[in-house]
């Protein structure tokens, strides 16, 4: 839309004869006003209901149940703000991409992560490295099954991305003084993924990471989304993998 945009403006107001210089300034001018109505549109087209989608999807299985204490009232509420303001660029990213899949699909292949996430909620300190284990399971998993690769790829900068970072920002701290079960289930990620990536840099993990780079390419940044991308390849690859989330992908 924004290169659409800009070829627009430029056929518009380009003179009969120009000079590079202009040329250069005019199409410079272009592309800042087609990002400027892009930005406009989809800020317009951004409401209440994205925001509760994208918090359902990455949150749901989080929310202390009905009814709220008043200061979980004021954190939730706090979550919301953040939302709509400081990340709501991350926060439009998702929501387009949410809107590919149909409800059912968003319902099984998102919401329904809460059986992984609270299988590792129980884990003691102790469980962590056999659960450091299954997980990189589950990551070969993943790198073997085709489908779950294109989703990877497919949806890498506009959903996975972004929710790494929600889930680095000051929403996810918010999160953690909300939700015991969110606090405790970072606890145990960061221990058990903080062991997966050591074993990945070692000579004996070197081929999975190998695997890793060549299966994934560009679209891998394990080196700063450390415990969030391994996480991600956990439950993309897992119980909720290609048969309901990913069944659209040809």
């Amino acid at each position: 839309e924004v290169v659409l945009g800009a070829l627009s403006h430029v056929q518009k107001h380009l003179p009969l004869h120009v000079r590079y210089s202009q040329l250069e300034a005019l199409v410079s001018e272009a592309v800042t006003q087609a990002q400027r109505d892009c930005h406009e549109v989809t800020a317009m087209d951004f409401g209440e209901y994205d925001v509760d989608l994208v918090n359902r999807c990455l949150w749901e299985s989080f929310i202390p149940d009905l009814p709220m204490t008043d200061y979980q009232e004021y954190l939730w509420n706090k979550v919301i703000r953040y939302s709509r303001e400081e990340h709501a660029g991350d926060y439009q990213l998702i929501s387009s991409a949410l809107h590919q899949f149909t409800g059912e699909q968003i319902e099984k292949g998102f919401s329904g992560s809460k059986v992984l996430f609270m299988e590792a909620v129980r884990l003691s300190p102790e469980e962590y490295g056999p659960y450091m284990k299954r997980m990189l399971q589950k990551i070969e998993e993943f790198l073997d099954n085709p489908r779950a690769v294109a989703f990877w790829r497919r949806y890498y900068q506009n959903l996975v991305v972004p929710s790494i970072r929600i889930y680095n920002s000051d929403i996810a701290l918010t999160m953690e003084e909300l939700s015991s079960t969110y606090r405790f289930y970072r606890e145990v990620m960061n221990g058990a993924c903080a062991l997966a990536y050591k074993w990945l840099m070692s000579d004996e993990g070197t081929p999975l990471l190998r695997k890793m780079q060549d299966t994934l390419r560009s679209d891998f940044d394990i080196h700063h989304h450390m415990h969030e991308e391994l996480q991600a390849m956990v439950i993309i690859g897992g119980r909720a993998a290609a048969a309901t989330t990913l069944s659209h992908i040809k």
